[in-house]
């Protein structure tokens, strides 16, 4: 009687490891899906690349891969602003032909400026511009890969925002079939005082995520 007590204690102990342990050898068991995304991102002033590390996290995490099989990595797969360290830099140019790209997704082009960039300053203080703003090669260029048909275009809402130049602007609303108003959305959950901790006009806690896209079955647009 004991041994079966003991034989039924094992099983239901596998049982729950199994259980517990589901969501670890579900994930080894998903097979890997290959997509070649191309990532635009002018605001990378340090090596956290904060503007798309999200995003290359969810690739790893949903086992998307290059064509190569190798996985995504946040300071190698991406195009726009370099940092070097040291206050130098360099800017990787969009490529020259975007045929083997399935999708391009245009992360943030605020850009980098001199007080976070070269004095390392987060206090949101204003300064000279260093690199940043939706250019029109870039925009030109995505028209090309939109009117090659089948593609699929992201872009975060701040893509278009300042520095942009608004004839610039005016190109990239056409493209996505919209119109920005100039208006802004931000959740605040917590608001520290001006002064605060090295903490400038307040800190932002949270904020809420926005994206516009050209999908393959037509326009669509979120904000």
């Amino acid at each position: 009687m004991e041994k079966k007590v003991l034989r039924w204690l094992y099983v239901y102990i596998v049982l729950a490891v199994l259980l517990l342990s589901a969501p670890y050898w579900l994930w080894w068991l998903k097979p890997e899906t290959e997509l070649e995304l191309l990532i635009v991102d002018d605001t990378v002033p340090d090596r956290s690349y904060r503007e798309h590390q999200g995003l290359v996290w969810l690739l790893r995490a949903q086992k998307y891969v290059h064509r190569n099989g190798e996985t995504y990595d946040a300071a190698r797969d991406y195009v726009g602003f370099v940092p070097k360290g040291g206050g130098a830099y360099e800017v990787r140019p969009l490529p020259n032909t975007m045929d083997r790209y399935d999708a391009v997704y245009v992360a943030d082009t605020y850009g980098v400026y001199e007080e976070e960039f070269v004095r390392q300053r987060t206090d949101g203080a204003r300064s000279a511009k260093v690199h940043g703003g939706l250019d029109g090669e870039t925009v030109k260029a995505l028209w090309r890969f939109a009117r090659e048909g089948g593609n699929t275009l992201i872009a975060e809402f701040n893509s278009m925002a300042h520095p942009t130049a608004q004839e610039v602007r005016a190109s990239f609303e056409s493209l996505f079939g919209l119109h920005w108003t100039g208006g802004d959305r931000a959740l605040f959950s917590r608001f520290i005082q001006p002064g605060s901790a090295g903490v400038g006009q307040g800190e932002l806690r949270t904020t809420i995520w926005d994206a516009v896209c050209v999908s393959r079955s037509g326009n669509c647009a979120r904000g």
